[in-house]
């Protein structure tokens, strides 16, 4: 039965949203950087579909970027780990930072961006090498 008056749709409350914020960022020429939650995905890598909620963002976004930390989902049983070398010669195993691009209208690029991470100091660092690049994604996939 019709009774005429207009039902809640959370789609389009996502939709209204979406669009004003996109508005606004172009209108003031800014950059918009948005966190969300995901779904529970078991700690395991976000996907596009992982996002909760508000898809109307991940649709309407240029980039979309997902980031893990296995040594902050597994403690101590991460194997995603770098060698950080200290002055004094000991070895001390240091976290990666992933950066996965789930989705990137504005680049060709379609992947995985490590970073050192040292979470004492809330730092982390993108390698400028290429082949250092190279090493923290092969322990991040396995060398695969």
């Amino acid at each position: 039965m019709d009774t005429g008056r207009r039902v809640y749709s959370e789609l389009d409350e996502e939709k209204k949203m979406a669009q004003a914020l996109s508005q606004a960022i172009k209108l003031v020429g800014a950059v918009g950087v948005l966190a969300t939650h995901l779904r529970k995905n078991e700690n395991k890598r976000a996907t596009l579909e992982d996002i909760k909620g508000n898809s109307h963002l991940a649709y309407s976004a240029k980039v979309v970027i997902g980031v893990f930390n296995d040594a902050k989902v597994k403690r101590n049983k991460s194997q995603v780990m770098w060698d950080e070398i200290r002055r004094d010669g000991s070895v001390v195993a240091m976290p990666i930072l992933e950066a996965h691009f789930l989705k990137a209208k504005t680049s060709d690029y379609n992947g995985v961006i490590c970073f050192k991470q040292w979470p004492a100091l809330g730092r982390v660092i993108e390698p400028d090498d290429p082949a250092e690049q190279k090493s923290l994604q092969d322990l991040v996939f396995g060398g695969v």
